[in-house]
């Protein structure tokens, strides 16, 4: 039976690497982070910094919440590729990708639990945002790596620890709340070995001060002050927006949280709490208690709940239905998704919208236009300028985006029915050029559970419309 299992295991595994490489262009549309990332990639390779140019009246100057990780392997294949969906959503779903299989090689999930690992619609929807979220969790899990595998705490693991954990927290703060189940294998291992306390203490404390130090190296680099740019992102409002309690998620994975809970309380009835278990309870805990959910971040934390769950799959009848229940409730919306991805191809195919740019608006030239754009426009060597972010008020953001000197407005069809949009066309003075219609395809995206950003099939509708001055 498990020769089967691990089977069907590779078949679906295969078979979703070929989905996702056919999808990758295609789903979701451009938005706003991805975006936000790309810009800041294309910055570093224009002008070596971390800048987001896109939404003056939002933000300008260098960015000083994320370290230069993701960035930097982000640069190659933006240089050598050049910037489309394709090569900027490829980092974070090959770290996606390579998380579900070191499950299957080092961590040895169950097949069941690695069939329901790529199904998680939560994880396939990050594995394709343009993110850096997975990058962190893999290099993450890597520092987990000693032991996960049995391994002993000595200066060679912890120095791996402290490695793998700086480089990730170098890639999104956000990951350092999936570091403190570490330190259930450090405490063991200090109670199991009294003579060497103060060795073993220090060997725990080496990981914390590096994965800070690295963080502070890295902002006085950018800045020449670390307190500066601590001060800078304490005071930042969408700091505190970012961070809060969110057990509830709002997702389908909040089954698996549930999973979670159930394995612990059979645990603890058959006093059978294994270390895994119980590292993938603190990090659910640390995650849901300070990570608030305003996107897909909540991905970061399933392979660590599912690593837990893996730990009492064999052990629980209940864990085992619950897990083939989950199975068929991701595969049901998997299958609902793709009949919405593939039946409004013509909406996501990035051709017709790039042939309507090139042949539509003249290279070189500033264009106030929302994210889904953003590809389109940088391939024709435009710079845009967006209008759907801002932190000023509607009248002075609509100075603040015609003080670029923009010679098109490229937008949406519903974004002519917003104020903002009818502004910046009454006192730009712009006026209709031509409109851009891929064929409609079948919606069904009304429908709650599937409607999310990965399944829009608005598509690439546009409406352009040219400043007179311009003509």
């Amino acid at each position: 039976m498990k020769h089967i299992n691990i089977n069907y295991f590779y078949i679906s595994f295969i078979l979703l690497v070929i989905w996702h490489f056919l999808t990758l262009p295609i789903s979701p549309l451009p938005w706003f982070d991805e975006v936000y990332f790309a810009d800041m990639t294309n910055s570093l390779s224009v002008s070596k910094n971390l800048a987001f140019t896109l939404a003056p009246q939002f933000f300008s100057g260098n960015q000083l919440s994320y370290g230069p990780i993701y960035f930097i392997l982000q640069y190659i294949p933006a240089q050598v590729l050049g910037l489309n969906p394709t090569t900027f959503r490829l980092l974070n779903l090959i770290s996606g990708l390579l998380i579900v299989w070191l499950s299957h090689r080092f961590l040895k999930f169950n097949p069941l639990i690695l069939i329901l690992f790529l199904l998680s619609p939560l994880f396939i929807q990050n594995s394709h945002s343009g993110r850096m979220d997975l990058l962190s969790v893999l290099f993450c899990l890597v520092g987990y790596f000693p032991f996960f595998q049995g391994k002993a705490l000595n200066l060679k693991s912890s120095i791996w620890v402290s490695f793998w954990f700086s480089i990730a927290v170098l890639t999104t703060p956000r990951v350092a709340f999936l570091f403190p189940g570490v330190y259930v294998y450090f405490l063991k291992n200090i109670s199991q070995n009294p003579r060497k306390k103060i060795e073993l203490i220090f060997y725990s404390f080496l990981p914390f001060a590096c994965v800070i130090g690295s963080f502070l190296s890295w902002s006085f680099f950018t800045t020449g002050s670390s307190l500066y740019v601590i001060q800078e992102i304490i005071s930042d409002s969408s700091t505190s927006e970012h961070v809060g309690v969110s057990f509830i998620r709002g997702h389908l994975e909040d089954i698996l949280s549930l999973l979670l809970i159930i394995a612990l309380i059979l645990s603890v009835v058959k006093k059978n709490v294994t270390a895994k278990l119980f590292v993938a309870l603190v990090n659910y805990l640390f995650f849901s208690l300070f990570v608030k959910e305003i996107g897909p971040y909540g991905a970061m934390v399933v392979p660590f709940i599912l690593i837990g769950i893996n730990s009492s799959f064999l052990e629980s009848k209940i864990i085992r239905i619950g897990v083939l229940g989950c199975i068929a409730v991701f595969l049901s919306v998997f299958f609902l998704k793709n009949l919405v991805i593939f039946s409004s191809y013509d909406q996501r195919n990035t051709k017709g919208i790039n042939n309507f740019v090139q042949s539509s608006l003249e290279s070189n030239k500033v264009v106030i236009a929302p994210f889904v754009f953003y590809y389109s426009l940088v391939k024709n060597n435009n710079q845009l300028v967006s209008f759907e972010v801002s932190k000023l008020p509607e009248d002075e953001t609509v100075f603040k985006i015609l003080e670029q000197n923009p010679s098109y407005l490229l937008v949406a069809p519903k974004d002519t029915l917003s104020s903002i949009v009818n502004k910046l066309i009454i006192e730009g003075d712009f006026i209709f050029s031509k409109s851009y219609s891929p064929q409609q395809g079948f919606s069904i995206s009304s429908i709650p559970i599937i409607g999310n950003r990965l399944i829009v099939t608005e598509g690439y509708n546009a409406v352009l419309f040219e400043r007179k001055e311009s003509k």
